[in-house]
């Protein structure tokens, strides 16, 4: 309604005055101050990861090449995976650290962590290639896959940080213990672990820590991490929450995908399409999406704004790791479901519960971005991306009217609205779409997928399509079109022209 009247085009006229570099500025201002260089992260504890302001500042660093950012990135990074909020047996990461090293870890493992950590740890092996983000990524799947998968396919909310009453029991180590497991190994393994005979935390317990001085063979120490993880699995286990959430499976998702794009790792792809089959089965039924799936049954409770965002979002990042147009177009299905069920045309963001799920309570809005992205924020960027390589307007004009009512808040609060950034800098930057002849089954469509290119959409050329773009010539070949701002370059296939044009 509002944007047949005009409304959103002169409100976006009027209001549409924050130069990039300005913002680049002001956003990095806001959280610069607060590294910190001592043990990575920010300044405080207790510690949550918080992967969306680490995958912001990457972007940040893309365009402005400010390396401070990088390292300091990286450095949290590191230090997150050699502590103790890091699962150093059994791969996965814990809720949050107690105390400002990432040492002592709230034992809590939720699945909302773990798959937005992939994608982080995605973007940070795509920029550097070290082994470190890679392993982390592998044993962090094969955890998922060994303790929260359900046999049909999708995956469990959490598991508990208590076993026998007793916070981390699971986890944690006597020496005694370690000693009589691992004998000969037990020397090695005590100093790259930093293991101590009267325990390094409480009641004479051990939590597991890497010495990144000491260098280990990684086949060596697989094998002593799996000793250990066959003598763990003997304890008590912690409580399971066995609810299987839309919102959060939908995450995995988008994490598996991403994780599949950098390592080429054909299980990660095959576990998301398990899951997003697992969601249409049983979770989605014609219009409307569920809010969770337990122990066989699907839940009457319709799906919030976070579900139904993240599901779009898990269709967008599906169709960047097949190409396949089909997923595009669930995407856009739900988008329009949303706009229909949520969206608030007086402000232009979205509620977080469906227009008839509340009928005696006010409705409200989730805009901040926290331990998992605001789900105003997944829309805006669903929004953004849909409506810029499907060329529907009406979905570019509601998102640019949604930034343009957080920009002055995001550029001086970044750390509570990082997703947010993400989406101003793609809406301003713009990504470039590049159309690949053959599509997956081109070899440039995998080397495009292992790079990263934040501001770049990949698809696949097609006679026919709903991606504008792909109505470009074609010549019948193994050639990439790069266009900009619906202009494209002369087609190629030389991967260091293609990469030329993507920085520029």
């Amino acid at each position: 309604k509002h944007i047949e009247q005009g409304d959103v085009q002169r409100f976006i006229k009027k209001n549409d005055n924050v130069e990039i570099q300005s913002f680049l500025q002001s956003s990095l201002a806001s959280v610069e101050d607060k590294f910190d260089t001592t043990w990575g992260g920010l300044q405080k504890a207790p510690k949550f990861i918080m992967p969306s302001i680490w995958q912001f500042l990457l972007r940040h660093q893309y365009i402005t090449n400010h390396e401070r950012v990088k390292k300091q990135v990286m450095f949290t990074l590191n230090k997150i995976l050699n502590g103790g909020i890091y699962d150093q047996v059994g791969g996965g990461f814990a809720r949050y650290s107690v105390d400002a090293q990432w040492f002592a870890p709230h034992f809590e493992k939720m699945l909302y962590d773990n798959a937005q950590m992939l994608s982080l740890l995605a973007d940070a092996y795509a920029i550097t290639q070290n082994n470190i983000f890679k392993t982390a990524i592998e044993e962090t799947v094969n955890w998922l896959h060994a303790e929260m998968k359900d046999k049909e396919g999708a995956y469990y909310a959490a598991l508990d940080a208590d076993s026998e009453g007793e916070e981390g029991k699971f986890y944690v180590w006597k020496d005694s213990e370690l000693a009589d497991i691992l004998k000969q190994d037990y020397g090695l393994f005590s100093s790259y672990f930093k293991t101590k005979k009267e325990g390094n935390w409480e009641h004479g317990n051990n939590i597991l820590l890497r010495d990144e001085t000491i260098q280990v063979d990684e086949t060596y120490l697989k094998k002593i991490k799996n000793q250990l993880y066959q003598a763990r699995n003997k304890r008590i286990k912690p409580g399971l929450d066995d609810k299987i959430l839309t919102g959060w499976n939908a995450l995995l998702i988008s994490g598996l995908c991403d994780v599949y794009r950098v390592t080429q790792h054909t299980l990660y792809l095959e576990n998301a399409l398990q899951t997003i089959r697992f969601i249409e089965s049983k979770l989605i039924d014609e219009n409307i999406v569920s809010r969770h799936y337990t122990k066989g049954k699907t839940s009457t409770t319709e799906g919030f704004l976070e579900d139904y965002a993240c599901l779009i979002q898990a269709y967008i990042s599906l169709h960047q790791a097949t190409l396949d147009e089909n997923y595009l177009k669930h995407a856009m299905k739900w988008c329009d479901q949303v706009l229909l069920k949520f969206y608030d045309e007086e402000d232009g963001f979205f509620y977080f519960s469906a227009s008839e799920a509340e009928k005696l309570i006010a409705r409200k809005k989730e805009l901040f971005d926290n331990v998992i992205p605001s789900s105003n924020s997944i829309m805006a960027r669903n929004l953004l991306v849909l409506g810029q390589i499907t060329n529907r307007k009406n979905y570019t004009l509601i998102a640019e009217r949604m930034l343009i009512g957080m920009q002055h808040l995001i550029a001086s609060e970044i750390n509570y609205t990082s997703n947010w950034g993400m989406a101003w800098l793609e809406w301003k930057k713009e990504r470039h779409e590049v159309a690949i002849e053959n599509g997956i089954n081109n070899s440039i469509t995998k080397a495009l997928q292992q790079k990263f290119h934040p501001f770049t959409y990949l698809f696949g050329t097609k006679q026919e399509s709903i991606i504008e773009q792909a109505y470009k010539p074609l010549t019948n070949g193994n050639n990439v079109f790069v266009c900009y701002q619906k202009t494209c370059q002369l087609p190629t296939q030389d991967l260091s022209v293609i990469e030329k044009y993507l920085k520029s």
